[in-house]
């Protein structure tokens, strides 16, 4: 039997701890768990026993976050930040070229897709990427019309630049505000 496992890039940067102010942007599905479990996550994901990293993008309107915290929605919009969500919390902890197979590799092969390779006469996909940029993240950047995060203000490292697929050429279009 094979078996696979993914864990959400919010899973392993926020703790049990981050909804003791009732914030609703941190109430997701999972809740968040302590700190050893965090590091069993990256030890997880470190050794290949966790296969893929993703964004658990699960964007809701303000109506169901700007409610009580045992009314609010479950879920956090995640696919902006998952890269440098998950670069920032595998810092000295996981290499970046196992983070990079889990967010995009391994997706792939769990799904039986094919894995682009580069290629002469092949038409090519590319991501362009600082792994090592330290910025901040504002909510009011997000292209999502949803804005339900709790990463406005935090800062990250690492970050897409640009996407080049399908023979265009486009820089990603969030802003990069860098951290002095």
């Amino acid at each position: 039997m094979h078996v696979t496992a993914e864990v959400a890039a919010h899973q392993l940067i926020f703790d049990d701890t981050t909804i003791l102010e009732f914030n609703t942007n941190f109430k997701v599905k999972p809740p968040f768990r302590s700190k050893q479990d965090i590091v069993a996550l990256m030890e997880g994901i470190a050794d290949g026993t966790i296969d893929c990293i993703c964004s658990d993008h699960s964007p809701e309107d303000e109506e169901t976050k700007v409610v009580e915290f045992d009314f609010a929605a479950f879920g956090i919009s995640g696919i902006e930040t998952a890269f440098a969500v998950a670069t920032t919390a595998c810092q000295n902890r996981v290499g970046i070229e196992r983070i990079i197979e889990s967010v995009t590799v391994s997706p792939r092969k769990v799904f039986g897709l094919p894995v682009p390779e580069i290629k002469v006469g092949e038409k090519a996909e590319l991501t362009i990427f600082n792994p090592g940029l330290k910025w901040v993240f504002e909510a009011s950047t997000m292209v999502s019309k949803s804005k339900n995060t709790p990463f406005s203000g935090m800062e990250l490292t690492g970050k897409p630049l640009a996407i080049y697929s399908n023979g265009i050429f486009q820089v990603c279009p969030t802003p990069v505000v860098q951290k002095n």
